[in-house]
């Protein structure tokens, strides 16, 4: 009975570690959306310099790569995965990276 007891307890902590492993995961993907929905904000605001688009580009690789990273981990931990929705993360990321938020009212027609 005690072998058992033992195994019963080993599934239990593999399933809390599943748990907290998920949600440590999930934070670090809320902590990107922000960030995202955050330059997003200020980018539209401003009209960027080369330079800035350039160092913009590069933040949102990392974003896209750390995003995909949690997909991949989700995966590897089959706890809730949701291809879509990684996709749909990964795909809004790209979007903004590549500057394409941007409608054609808001920019500044040559005189």
């Amino acid at each position: 009975m005690e072998i058992i007891n033992y195994y019963k307890y080993l599934q239990e902590m593999e399933e809390w570690q599943a748990y907290y492993y998920y949600t440590s995961l999930h934070f670090r993907l809320r902590k990107i959306i922000r960030q995202a929905n955050w330059n997003k904000t200020i980018i539209t605001k401003f009209e960027l310099s080369n330079n800035d688009i350039e160092i913009h580009k590069h933040r949102f690789d990392r974003l896209i790569d750390e995003t995909k990273e949690i997909g991949e981990k989700w995966k590897e931990l089959r706890y809730q995965y949701d291809e879509q929705r990684i996709n749909k993360i990964i795909t809004q990321l790209t979007k903004i990276r590549n500057y394409e938020h941007k409608t054609n009212s808001r920019k500044v027609q040559p005189k």
